[in-house]
C-alpha cells in the first residue's frame, strides 16, 4: 500500500521514454493536468539493454545483478513512495516455475521496499493456463504465494468466450494479505487511457475513492480558509479543483477532476456553499463550508 505522496520510481523494459510520455499525454489530458505536475516520476527505459535484476548462481539460486544495485542506489537518492517494474519476464534471470527462485526473487524485491520504506508494484503476462482459467497466473505458486497482493487486469467476456465490449476491462483483487480480497474496478478504454466505467460508480471501490475525494476536498477548503486563502466553485484564478490538485503536499494524489466530481457532490449535499464578500462596488465569491451539515 502507497501511504501519501511522493516521487515514484518506473523501470520498463517494454518501451521506450517516448512511448512513455505519449501514453502520459493521454493521462494527463484526460485528468486536466500538465507535465509540470510529475516532477517525481522518474522514468527508466531498458528498451534494447540488459534488464535483468537477478540471475541464477552456480549453486541455482538466485542472485543479484549489479543492475540491482544501481537501482539500489537510485531508489536511496530519489526515495520513492511506489517503484514500478514492468515486465518479470525482462527483470528476473530465473526459471519462472521454479517455486524456490520466484520466492526468492520477491524476497529481493522486498528487502528493497523495506529498507527504503517504499512499494513495489511487479508487472506479469499471464500464461495461457492463467487467461483460460482466470486467475491471471503464470509459472509457480510461489509467485502469488509469496507476493503480498496479487491484482489481474482482464477483458470482459460473457458466455462462450465472447467479448461483446472489446474496450471494457475489470482489474480485480485476486490476493490482499491486508484486508479483503474479491474487490473489483470496472473500466473501459477511451481517449487513449482506462477511465473507470459509470455504471460502476456504485461499487464498494468507487464509493471508497469518492468518499476520500470528498474527505481532502473539505480539509483542503478549510485549511485554505484559516490561512486566508480564498477559492471559487467557478474556473479562472483561484478555481477549487485545480488549485487543490496542485498543492501536491495536501491533495493526496486526488487529480482535478476527482475534485470536481467531489465538489459538485458536496454541493448537493449541502456541506458546501459559495459566500460574496468585499465591498458593494466590488463583490467576490468563494467558496466555504457550510455552518450545518443537512440531515
Amino acid at each position: 500500500v502507497v501511504f501519501g505522496n511522493g516521487p515514484v520510481l518506473f523501470l520498463s523494459a517494454e518501451d521506450t521514454v517516448s512511448e512513455l510520455h505519449r501514453r502520459l499525454a493521454a493521462i494527463l489530458a484526460e485528468e486536466r493536468a500538465s507535465f509540470k505536475q510529475l516532477s517525481g516520476l522518474h522514468l527508466i527505459s531498458f528498451v534494447g539493454q540488459e534488464a535483468l535484476l537477478a540471475v541464477i548462481n552456480s549453486r541455482q539460486s538466485i542472485e543479484s545483478t549489479p543492475l540491482f544495485s544501481a537501482i539500489e542506489r537510485r531508489v536511496s537518492d530519489i526515495k520513492p513512495v511506489l517503484i514500478v517494474l514492468d515486465t518479470l519476464a525482462d527483470f528476473f534471470g530465473g526459471d519462472e516455475n521454479s517455486r524456490a527462485q520466484a520466492r526468492q526473487f520477491i524476497a529481493l524485491l522486498r528487502g528493497l521496499t523495506s529498507r527504503y520504506n517504499t512499494t513495489a508494484l511487479l508487472l506479469a503476462h499471464p500464461s495461457l493456463t492463467g487467461l483460460s482459467s482466470g486467475t491471471g497466473t503464470s509459472g509457480s505458486t510461489g509467485w502469488s504465494n509469496s507476493a503480498r497482493s496479487r491484482l489481474y487486469f482482464e477483458r470482459v467476456k460473457s458466455a462462450g468466450d465472447i467479448e461483446d465490449d472489446p474496450d471494457a476491462r475489470t482489474l480485480r483483487c485476486k490476493k490482499f494479505n491486508y484486508g479483503p480480497a474479491g474487490s473489483e474496478i470496472r473500466l473501459r478504454w477511451q481517449r487513449g487511457v482506462f477511465t473507470h466505467r459509470a455504471d460502476d460508480a456504485g461499487s464498494a471501490a468507487a464509493s471508497m475513492v469518492q468518499a476520500k475525494a470528498e474527505r481532502v476536498f473539505l480539509n483542503m477548503l478549510a485549511a485554505y480558509a484559516v490561512e486566508g486563502r480564498h477559492v471559487r466553485a467557478t474556473t479562472g484564478h483561484g478555481y477549487a479543483p485545480n488549485t487543490f490538485a496542485s498543492d501536491r503536499q495536501r491533495c493526496e494524489g486526488v487529480s482535478a477532476r476527482a475534485f470536481t466530481n467531489a465538489m459538485n457532490r458536496l454541493f448537493e449535499k449541502r456541506r458546501i456553499k459559495v459566500e460574496e464578500s468585499g465591498p458593494p462596488s466590488k463583490r467576490t465569491s468563494h467558496l466555504v463550508i457550510a455552518d450545518e451539515v443537512p440531515r
